[in-house]
């Protein structure tokens, strides 16, 4: 509801990204833009799932945005 605030000043707001991707090797990177005037403070990896060996993701925070890359 656009009329309705959803964030105030001061608040922090937590999300949860997921991404299921097909068995084999690959290179995943999720990126995530944050709207104008939010401001990325941390990033951190919950969990992976069973049997990926590959090891943490390189975490790259910048002022907008937060970047994963696997």
């Amino acid at each position: 509801d656009p009329t309705l605030p959803d964030v105030a000043a001061g608040e922090t707001v937590t999300w949860r990204l997921t991404a299921t991707i097909s068995e084999g090797t690959q290179r995943l990177v999720i990126a995530d833009a944050l709207p104008a005037g939010l401001v990325a403070e941390s990033a951190r990896l919950v969990a992976l799932g069973p049997g990926i060996t590959a090891g943490a993701p390189v975490i790259t925070l910048a002022a907008d945005s937060v970047v994963f890359d696997f």
